[in-house]
């Protein structure tokens, strides 16, 4: 919010708390995206330096070193790590261009931060599509057998998985509705009080990325 306000010193400060406190909990994904939203308010406060030192370092974190997860509430975080990713290789490009006069290694990091956007608006795309296809066709399915609430349907990437299926869900032990079954987002699965006499809440997730088409 703060970064929106063009208040970026203050965004680095309080992104470098968050980097610190999810680090400690052991939240690698999000102290990955808290230290992308250090580097990126860190060069629109104009500390220029220490925000490349930064970037370089994130960098080094994504590809097959980005941390991984098999929840699927956590898509919507993996998604705005893919456009951190893409933001921080334009200001870098940008960087070299109009300050280091680097037009090759600017050209490079341009086209890949440009590829890196391309690909998450692409899967946006495609997963905001899929996951109101599949909503609708619960809604119909609710309508059609008189149910309030239809079951969860399994998202494409399980759908067509043999080992995948409600019997070999209860045969490990595991709901067939868990998310981690279905892999679908913002299912609100989970759920936590605070005490023994504190509201159930449900986790609503992380929601997944809006684009326009």
């Amino acid at each position: 919010v703060r970064s929106l306000l063009g208040r970026y010193a203050e965004a680095a400060d309080d992104a470098l708390v968050a980097q610190v406190e999810f680090k400690d909990i052991g939240d690698k994904l999000r102290s990955l995206l808290a230290s992308s939203d250090v580097a990126l308010a860190l060069y629109g406060a104009g500390d220029v330096d220490e925000a490349l030192r930064r970037m370089q370092t994130v960098f080094t974190s994504y590809g097959n070193r980005s941390p991984a997860t098999n929840n699927p509430d956590d898509i919507g975080t993996l998604q705005a790590l893919a456009r951190r990713e893409a933001e921080m290789h334009l200001a870098y490009a940008a960087h070299l261009y109009g300050a280091g006069g680097q037009r090759d290694a600017a050209q490079k990091q341009w086209e890949t931060g440009c590829i890196r956007l391309e690909s998450f608006v692409t899967d946006a795309l495609q997963r905001q599509a899929s996951e109101t296809a599949l909503r609708d066709l619960e809604t119909q399915q609710a309508e059609t057998s008189g149910k309030e609430v239809a079951g969860t349907l399994r998202a494409p990437s399980v759908a067509g998985n043999v080992f995948n299926t409600p019997a070999i869900a209860r045969l490990n032990g595991m709901d067939p509705e868990s998310p981690f079954v279905t892999q679908r987002p913002q299912s609100e699965y989970i759920w936590y009080k605070n005490g023994e006499g504190g509201i159930e809440r449900r986790n609503p997730g992380v929601p997944l990325a809006t684009v326009d088409a």
